[in-house]
């Protein structure tokens, strides 16, 4: 917002500042993936329990912390028992895994349960914002080597929650950043990506500091 003098026609500065401002708008959060097409999604994912994925991130050089996760919930064509309007989504576990030095998942960072509003709570067909209860320290080259880590979820509950994935036109396998957990080990999806987007910071408390969305 600026402040300018209001003028009259003879040239007379006004008493009171005249107020100038204008709106900035800007684009929802994409729905899109390697293939770069807006609102390109084409598979959905769904799990039985135990069942888990994981996206493969690079943190910018200022960050320090993965405070929350989006992930794009897919309707899942079912009606909720207790309410028509509302998704059947259930309960599922939010992870941050280490990575590994052949860049698979590794150990579990994070992890704790997705706080819902109400049973049933999450919408359908739109990004979901999860916030973790503990900010996620990946400064520990180590564990992090280069601020690389994998966000994903493990179902509780046989298709909870849908989450859509892209089949994209990527060229190698390593443009693809999503595996998925196949009981014995992590195996990349060499033909499509998770729609899961991580979000860093470069202090750990929420609403302070610097704050940006990675995208899948």
């Amino acid at each position: 917002m600026l402040f300018r003098s209001a003028f009259d026609a003879a040239g007379n500065v006004g008493a009171e500042p005249l107020f100038i401002h204008w709106a900035v708008e800007g684009r929802e959060l994409q729905k899109c993936h390697d293939d770069g097409q807006y609102d390109s999604y084409d598979h959905t994912i769904t799990g039985s329990p135990g069942q888990k994925i994981a996206v493969r991130f690079q943190a910018p050089t200022w960050a320090n912390y993965v405070t929350k996760f989006l992930f794009y919930s897919a309707n899942d064509q079912q009606d909720n028992p207790i309410d028509p309007q509302l998704p059947t989504t259930m309960p599922f576990t939010a992870w941050v895994w280490r990575c590994t030095t052949d860049s698979l998942p590794g150990n579990t960072g994070n992890d704790g349960y997705v706080p819902f509003p109400e049973p049933y709570g999450y919408p359908e067909d739109e990004w979901v914002t999860v916030t973790f209860p503990n900010a996620i320290d990946i400064r520990d080259n180590a564990n992090y080597p280069d601020k690389k880590f994998f966000v994903g979820l493990e179902w509780e509950h046989r298709l909870s929650p849908y989450i859509y994935e892209d089949h994209a036109s990527a060229t190698n396998e390593i443009d693809f950043k999503s595996f998925r957990w196949n009981w014995s080990t992590w195996e990349l999806r060499n033909q499509a990506d998770t729609m899961i987007c991580a979000v860093v910071s470069d202090v750990p408390t929420l609403g302070n500091g610097r704050e940006a969305v990675i995208p899948c």
